[in-house]
């Protein structure tokens, strides 16, 4: 039963599983005050801006170098780097303002041959996530705005999308579902907020590829492919638009036409992110009609995984004593890898009996 046992313990690292994650708070950086952090400002940051009649919120994220990441580690095509991208854009963004140790988790889990996708996003900025299959590579397809870009909808495929919220305190996660609408994810997550948080908003997400000479990629190996997805990402990012209770109808129109006004010039927000365009600008733009906003924050994006060889003991000791004993009998290693970063974990029989059956017998 060892590859039983295998599976069972990475299917718990897959699904980001924590006992009881760290609890870390976001750091801030008061934009309206003057102050400035240019670390955080020339990597993955999100600028939230709040109206000046306090009726509109809305949101920027730039998680280029986060994407990079996860390409390096899960050697993501372009297909499956657009549609990890974009996820872990919109999970930044609505993790974004939550509770200190709370969690959002966006599972899109659609009959394409992308084999479901999984972002999870914390309080302070930090997240992670990976697709089924990362190695899934298919032709582009032309947008309104004559860009060419993969096509991450028929990858997801027909589905639903389910999301979590979670925090170490709480009894229960709060769970919703909704059927995938568009499967081009920021859209979905709209309908998301829309059907289940009755929260009306305007999300857009995108990942931006720089032309490079035509290759025969079928001739490439994976690390020859992944070398070449890194020198093509240019950017990843998102935007979140949201009305607040009490929002005026003059306040919504004005918005709406910012948002209308900004993907009419480009489907993807990345695109701005690529050509230059700083989260800021972005928000700036979307704002304009609102007046001077109250509230003009920018807070760090990154990527963390909390995997560990302890939550491979732990996870062990959930197994019942016949499996452990059995890879006593076979001899056999455990091995685990965790599907949100890459690491790998193994344990032998002798550590298995002094790390798991000695504490779990105690």
């Amino acid at each position: 039963r060892a590859p039983a046992a295998r599976g069972f313990v990475a299917t718990r690292l897959a699904a980001g599983y924590d006992e009881r994650p760290p609890l870390a708070s976001p750091t801030y950086v008061n934009l309206l005050e003057g102050e400035t952090n240019r670390t955080m400002a020339e990597g993955d940051h999100m600028v939230s801006a709040l109206s000046a009649e306090g009726d509109v919120s809305i949101k920027v994220a730039r998680n280029t170098e986060t994407l990079r990441e996860l390409v390096r580690r899960q050697g993501l095509t372009e297909l499956t780097a657009d549609a990890l991208g974009r996820s872990m854009a919109c999970t930044a963004l609505l993790a974004n303002g939550l509770k200190d140790g709370q969690t959002v988790q966006l599972a899109f889990a659609g009959e394409g041959p992308m084999d479901g996708m999984l972002t999870i996003g914390e309080a302070d900025g930090a997240g992670r996530g990976y697709v089924g299959n990362p190695h899934l590579d298919l032709p582009w397809k032309t947008g309104k705005d004559g860009t060419k870009r993969p096509d991450v909808s028929w990858a997801i495929g027909a589905g639903q999308l389910k999301v979590v919220k979670n925090h170490p305190d709480w009894i229960q996660p709060y769970n919703g579902i909704v059927e995938l609408k568009t499967a081009t994810v920021a859209e979905d997550v709209a309908v998301y907020l829309a059907e289940s948080e009755q929260r009306k908003t305007a999300i857009g997400a995108g990942v931006a590829f720089a032309e490079i000479d035509a290759l025969d990629t079928k001739e490439l190996t994976n690390d020859e492919r992944t070398e070449i997805v890194l020198k093509r990402l240019a950017a990843s990012g998102g935007f979140f638009v949201e009305l607040l209770p009490g929002c005026s109808e003059a306040a919504a129109e004005q918005v709406e036409q910012n948002v209308f006004r900004l993907i009419a010039r480009s489907e993807s927000p990345a695109t701005f992110l690529a050509g230059g365009t700083s989260p800021q600008q972005l928000v700036e733009e979307l704002m304009m009609g609102l007046g001077k906003p109250r509230q003009l924050m920018m807070s760090e994006v990154s990527f963390r995984c909390h995997c560990s060889r302890e939550r491979l003991e732990n996870a062990l000791r959930m197994l019942p004593r016949e499996d452990l004993d059995d890879i006593l009998e076979k001899g056999e290693d455990v091995d685990a890898k965790c599907e949100l970063c890459g690491a790998k974990y193994s344990m032998t029989p002798d550590e298995v009996r002094d790390n798991v059956i000695a504490a779990k017998a105690s």
